[in-house]
C-alpha cells in the first residue's frame, strides 16, 4: 500500500501504518512542524510556555584539552534558571595517562567545578553519570543551573588521545 492522504489532506499514512502530519492540536495547544527547518513548534499552554516545562537535551563533543574548563564551557543564556536533571559523559577514547575529569556548575567560564561529577576516570572508556560517578563533591541528583552560569568539564592531565561527548538533560522551572 502506498502512502495515502486522508480526505482533508491533514495527515498521511504510510505502508507500515505510521501516521504523519505537519500539525496537531491537543487540548487547545497546536504543535506543528516548521517546513523550512523541520523543528517542532509548540504554542502556549495555559499561562506559560511549553519550553519551561519540558526536558531539553544538550549533547556535543568534548575538547581534548587540559586546564580549568578546557574540555567544555557551556553557558546558560536562556534568561532564566534551569534544573539539570541528568548529566552523562561518554569517554570514547581514554587519555592514555592517569587523569580524572570534573563536571560542575559555576559563575566562571574558565573555572573548574565538580558539583556534578567529581574525579571520574578519564583514562577508561565508558559512560559516566551524575549519580553513580558523583565522587566526593557531586550532588548525585538534580542541580540548579542559574542564568548566565556555566557547566564546565575539566580534564586533570594531558588529554593524549582523549575523545568524548556530553549529554545534559535540563528543564525550566516556569509553569
Amino acid at each position: 500500500m502506498a502512502d495515502a492522504l486522508n480526505a482533508n489532506n491533514v495527515f498521511r499514512v504510510d505502508a507500515s501504518g505510521q501516521i504523519y502530519t505537519d500539525s496537531v492540536r491537543v487540548d487547545g495547544t497546536t504543535i506543528k512542524r516548521d517546513t523550512s527547518s523541520g523543528r517542532l513548534e509548540v504554542g502556549q499552554i495555559g499561562n506559560g510556555q511549553i519550553g519551561d516545562s519540558f526536558m531539553t537535551v544538550l549533547r556535543g563533543g568534548l575538547t581534548a584539552a587540559t586546564g580549568a574548563a578546557g574540555a567544555l564551557s557551556l553557558q546558560n543564556t536562556s534568561g532564566a534558571a534551569r534544573i539539570v536533571k541528568s548529566t552523562i559523559v561518554y569517554v570514547i577514547a581514554a587519555t592514555g595517562t592517569a587523569a580524572t575529569f570534573d563536571v560542575g556548575i559555576g559563575s566562571g567560564a574558565s573555572t573548574s567545578y565538580d558539583t556534578i561529577i567529581d574525579g571520574a576516570n578519564a583514562n577508561a572508556a565508558g559512560v559516566y553519570d551524575y549519580g553513580k560517578d558523583k565522587g566526593t563533591n557531586g550532588v548525585g541528583g538534580s542541580i540548579l543551573w542559574p542564568n548566565n552560569e556555566y557547566i564546565t568539564v575539566t580534564i586533570s592531565a594531558g588529554p593524549g588521545s582523549f575523545s568524548g561527548m556530553y549529554i545534559i538533560d535540563y528543564t525550566g522551572i516556569g509553569y
